[in-house]
């Protein structure tokens, strides 16, 4: 029996160890949010509203960042997970949960926005169909966050072109440009 070369690769990624990703809290992601909450403090104090006023708003634009800030703090470890034969995976506690990732995941060096799409049919009934993650570079190691970025690029590739025969890859031409 002869086999293709997409079938032996086929083959070979069912039987891969999966990538494993644990991503921590951001401390990047904690520090711009208490930026941004001092900014919004400094503007409450700047209008031009009267003295009574700018102490409700700044009292209320503090408990809005204290708790978002708490829920920064509050944030547990998620890991993502990778495997040929099971696809993307999420885990936010012990159990993973299987989901695709959409189109609209956004890939730069700074961040990583995420988009997921549960696979599960109880997530449809639940609401909670769709989430996004977002991955600052501190939440991995470097290597970590290089290696699943060219996952998620090369794993969206195959998801639009289908997998690659060796037959429609066609070979760099070399013009001479000697003179």
């Amino acid at each position: 029996m002869a086999w293709t070369v997409c079938e032996v690769f086929d083959l070979l990624k069912k039987y891969e160890p999966p990538l494993w990703f644990d991503i921590q809290p951001s401390v990047r992601l904690n520090r711009i949010t208490e930026m941004v909450r001092m900014l919004a403090l400094a503007g409450c104090l700047c209008n031009a509203l009267p003295v009574a006023a700018k102490m409700l708003l700044l009292a209320a634009t503090y408990a809005y960042f204290a708790a978002i800030f708490k829920r920064l703090q509050n944030t547990a470890q998620y890991t993502l997970k990778y495997s040929g034969a099971a696809g993307w995976q999420v885990s936010t506690g012990a159990d993973f949960e299987s989901v695709r990732i959409l189109q609209s995941t956004v890939v730069t060096p700074y961040a990583l926005f995420l988009h997921t799409e549960s696979r599960l049919a109880k997530a449809a009934t639940t609401g909670a169909k769709h989430r996004a993650l977002l991955i600052l570079p501190d939440a991995l190691s470097d290597d970590e966050y290089r290696r699943l970025i060219v996952k998620l690029v090369t794993n969206t590739v195959k998801q639009q072109h289908g997998s690659i025969s060796v037959d429609k890859i066609k070979p760099i031409e070399r013009h001479n440009t000697s003179v």
